[in-house]
C-alpha cells in the first residue's frame, strides 16, 4: 500500500491497508467541515449574546453603589439578600448582563481555538479544492 499524503510533507505509512488516501482525504473533509461549523456556532452564540444585551438597554450603564454589594451572588442568594422587589428586579438584569458579558469572552476564547485548528488543517490540505468537493458531497449526501 502507498503511504498516505497527510500534507505539510507528512506522510503516514499505511503498509496494512487499514487506512487509503480517499479515507484520509474524507476524514479531512469532515474534520473541516465539522471545525468550520464549530467556529460558525461560536459566533452565532456571540452575535445572540450581543443582541440581548443589546435589548437590555433599560438598565443602568453600571451597577448602582447601593446594589454593588450583590454583584457576583447566585440568584437564589440575590432573592434572599435583596428585599425591594425593584431593586431585586435590576440586580437580576444587571447579573445577567455581567454573565453575558463572561459568555460572550468564552465563546471568543473557544472560537479562537477552534478556528486555530481549523487554519491548521486547511493550511495543511495537500488538495483544498479535492477536500471541498468531498465536503460539498458530504453535505449533498445529509440533505438528501
Amino acid at each position: 500500500m502507498p503511504d498516505i499524503d497527510m500534507g505539510g510533507g507528512k506522510q503516514f505509512r499505511a503498509d496494512n491497508g487499514g487506512v487509503t488516501q480517499d479515507e484520509h482525504d474524507k476524514n479531512l473533509a469532515q474534520s473541516i467541515d465539522m471545525r468550520e461549523n464549530e467556529v460558525y456556532q461560536y459566533q452565532i452564540n456571540i452575535n445572540n449574546f450581543e443582541s440581548m444585551i443589546a435589548n437590555m438597554s433599560g438598565l443602568p450603564t453600571q451597577w448602582p453603589a447601593h446594589l454593588v454589594q450583590y454583584r457576583g451572588m447566585s440568584r437564589d442568594q440575590m432573592a434572599v439578600a435583596i428585599e425591594n422587589d425593584d431593586d431585586l428586579e435590576i440586580a437580576s438584569g444587571l447579573a445577567f448582563r455581567d454573565e453575558l458579558k463572561a459568555r460572550i469572552r468564552s465563546e471568543k476564547m473557544e472560537q479562537k481555538k477552534a478556528k486555530l485548528v481549523l487554519d491548521t488543517l486547511v493550511e495543511r490540505c495537500p488538495d483544498i479544492a479535492k477536500i471541498r468537493n468531498i465536503i460539498a458531497d458530504l453535505k449533498a449526501n445529509r440533505i438528501a
